[in-house]
């Protein structure tokens, strides 16, 4: 019995999988050749596509870091990274999207261990290797925005949940990274909410959040001399002017606009088009304003936009499938925060294409749960050979 238990388990599964630690010993080969690939990868399309600013919303993050950022105008964190790394790099902006690289490639590890826990080793590599070559993920990087930070911080909280036992540790971490994505981006409030009625120990994760986020937040009102919710900037990304009906759809209008912001992110997005500076020509997102002719934008460049918007369309079915046939009861505190912010961003934000980048890791976890199929069983002890595992004696 305890032979097949041991090979049930080697193969990827068990219903009793072994610690955090045996999975990593027993994928280290594959996981660090994955890391390997994964951090080539953005470090050489950071260096060759010389790290160009990504329109309106990257350049507001340059230009702020080249700001003496006063207090509460703004998501703190990003930034003071981006100004620290332009300080340390005279202005080259490859620096920080190579640390960025590092980031995006420990969100690799961050997934095969979520994976693991929930569907076996076999189902964490499926989800790392995904993740390693996702194509969002490399733009990402090679981009002077908080991206890869959110990206990181959903991988954080999905391995966090993911991991059994100890209620209050895994909310205290919950709730730290949880108050560290709103200080990097203000959408992540409804991240943290949805967290806390996901878990047992909300308690716990509250007041770690507010231990981390009442410091900014008095600091900022102290310097400012008003009270302020830890920033201006986005207010907490929130907007309901939705629910003030208008003389044309009337009460219509909150259904109508919550739809378009849950239509942000079932639609393709990411269309290329340019973006002027410095005489050179740079991608942006879909829906920003003064946007030029997609022929504009370099042929390299549409290339590889199109291909993350196709990926993301085939991760973003596949993962909804998975979620639907693999979600079980112990899936719960990982999926519920990630519904809860989806339904929250729809009710009491306006829909922003950046709004799914939190996403897209539960996406391609889930992907690879479909993929690699069902965790091998353990037979349970009693059972005979060639019986199932209920037969009786």
């Amino acid at each position: 019995m305890d032979a097949e238990r041991t090979e049930a388990e080697r193969r990827g599964g068990g219903t009793r999988p072994g610690s955090i630690r045996d999975d990593l010993m027993a994928d280290r080969d594959l996981l660090l050749v994955i890391f390997a690939l994964s951090l080539a990868l953005r470090i050489y399309f950071t260096l060759a596509f010389d790290v160009r600013v990504w329109a309106k919303y990257s350049t507001d993050f340059v230009a702020l870091a080249g700001s003496s950022l006063p207090a509460g105008d703004g998501a703190p964190l990003y930034p003071l990274f981006l100004k620290a790394m332009l300080a340390v790099s005279r202005g080259n902006l490859a620096l920080p999207c190579l640390v960025q690289s590092l980031l995006d490639s420990v969100a690799v590890v961050l997934l095969y261990i979520a994976g693991a826990r929930l569907g076996g080793r076999r189902t964490g590599l499926v989800a790392a290797g995904i993740a390693a070559v996702y194509p969002n993920f490399i733009l990402y990087t090679i981009s002077p925005t908080p991206a890869s930070a959110c990206v990181f911080i959903a991988a954080a909280l999905i391995a966090a949940a993911s991991i059994g036992g100890a209620e209050r540790a895994r909310a205290a971490v919950s709730g730290a990274l949880a108050a560290v994505g709103i200080l990097i981006e203000p959408s992540m409030l409804f991240l943290l909410a949805g967290s806390a009625a996901a878990m047992r120990g909300r308690l716990t994760l509250m007041l770690v959040a507010a231990g981390i986020l009442l410091p900014w937040a008095v600091g900022n009102s102290i310097v400012e001399r008003e009270p302020l919710p830890l920033y201006r900037g986005g207010v907490w990304g929130m907007d309901v002017s939705k629910y003030r009906p208008s003389s044309v759809r009337g009460y219509w209008q909150p259904v109508a606009r919550i739809y378009e912001n849950l239509t942000i992110v079932t639609q393709r997005g990411w269309d290329v088009g340019s973006a002027q500076r410095d005489g050179e020509t740079a991608p942006f997102l879909a829906g920003e304003k003064d946007a030029a002719p997609p022929d504009a934008a370099p042929a390299g460049m549409l290339g590889s936009t199109y291909v993350a918007t196709y990926a993301y369309i085939v991760v973003m079915l596949l993962g909804i499938v998975g979620i639907m046939r693999t979600v079980r009861k112990r899936h719960l505190s990982v999926v519920l925060p990630f519904g809860a912010y989806l339904g929250l961003v729809a009710l009491f934000s306006t829909g922003d294409l950046r709004h799914r980048i939190v996403l897209e890791p539960l996406l391609i976890l889930y992907t690879a749960m479909l993929i690699s199929g069902p965790r091998p069983s353990v037979p349970r002890r009693g059972a005979r050979a060639g019986r199932p595992a209920s037969a009786g004696p």
